[in-house]
């Protein structure tokens, strides 16, 4: 049974790296970077030790949100000393067993006897809309008077000249898509928009600066099915099982897709006043899987995931070569 009367909730503020934010007179949290590594490590870890000091071996402690890598080594550290729990990790995988459970009662049978296919959904950082602010108006919110005024947007962010986007909380590129953000700039003027790309990479330390995960002792890798579900990053570590941070499969990317180009009006086009010709002309990318811009171009647009199998010899942007 669960008493809302002997549940506190705790934030534990670790700094941000928005300089928006860090920049703003009205922002109430810590105004400094955000702690990783061990500064992060040892914060947390005075937490639990303080947590059970204070209210004894029977205290529950939820982690709500915290980032995939922090979520599941914070459960591997702590199992064996605290009472935790995850509800993005473990209730979720409550949640659908009790799902399978109660179908059998329809079904029949044993689990066993059935095959389960399980959709797994990722929301990609980018799938975040911005929340307004003075620097996302600064950058967004000007005269748009041709599809290309909005290619050059997209330009100038994939080569850091913008540090905001209406699509993501981020500020700026990710180190990682720095790695191929001249290409990006070039495909961008062509008219295929991106600000959500990842370069080829084989075999990586996990504790890289520029595109590790996980931590130290590991590394990650790209691959890809013809038609099952995408393993688009995994990666391996001594003596755990090996993590898959992101995929792509049809019905994930669905739900992508309808929220991708809701932004475009909600995120983007809402920013300016209503009846303004750029607002016009932004709401005219529809927030649809098809894109008709009727008057500009006459074309369409969809939303598209390219992944080169080949990641040690690949070139996926060739394929842009002759546009």
């Amino acid at each position: 049974m669960f008493f809302c009367r002997k549940c506190l909730p705790i934030t534990i503020d670790v700094g941000t790296n928005n300089e928006n934010l860090l920049n703003e007179e009205l922002y109430t949290g810590l105004k400094h970077k955000r702690a990783t590594g061990q500064e992060y490590v040892e914060l947390l870890h005075e937490f639990m030790n303080t947590v059970k000091q204070n209210y004894g071996e029977k205290i529950l402690v939820q982690f709500e949100d915290f980032a995939n890598h922090n979520a599941f080594d914070l459960l591997e550290k702590y199992q064996s000393t605290h009472l935790v729990f995850n509800d993005d990790i473990q209730g979720t995988a409550a949640v659908v067993l009790e799902g399978l459970i109660a179908a059998l009662k329809l079904v029949g049978g044993d689990l066993l006897d059935h095959s389960v296919i399980i959709h797994l959904f990722f929301f990609l950082q980018f799938m975040r809309p911005r929340t307004p602010d003075k620097k996302l108006i600064e950058e967004w919110v000007v005269p748009l008077k041709s599809i290309e005024d909005i290619y050059e947007r997209f330009r100038m962010y994939c080569i850091g000249k913008l540090r905001s986007n209406p699509w993501s909380e981020l500020d700026g590129l990710q180190p990682e898509t720095k790695i191929i953000n001249e290409q990006l700039e070039r495909i961008n003027i062509k008219g295929f928009l991106t600000i959500n790309s990842q370069p080829a990479v084989n075999g990586e330390k996990s504790d890289s600066p520029t595109i590790g995960w996980g931590g130290p002792e590991g590394s990650w890798k790209s691959n890809v099915g013809q038609t099952d579900v995408n393993a688009v990053t995994w990666g391996v570590f001594p003596a755990k099982e090996i993590k898959q941070p992101t995929i792509v499969d049809p019905v994930s990317f669905n739900v992508w897709k309808d929220e991708a180009f809701e932004i475009w009006s909600r995120g983007w086009a809402s920013l300016y006043p209503e009846g303004d010709a750029s607002r016009k002309l932004v709401e005219e990318l529809d927030a649809r899987a098809l894109i008709i811009l009727v008057s500009q171009v006459g074309g369409t647009y969809f939303l598209v995931s390219l992944v080169d199998n080949d990641y040690i010899n690949g070139d996926l942007f060739a394929v842009f070569a002759d546009f």
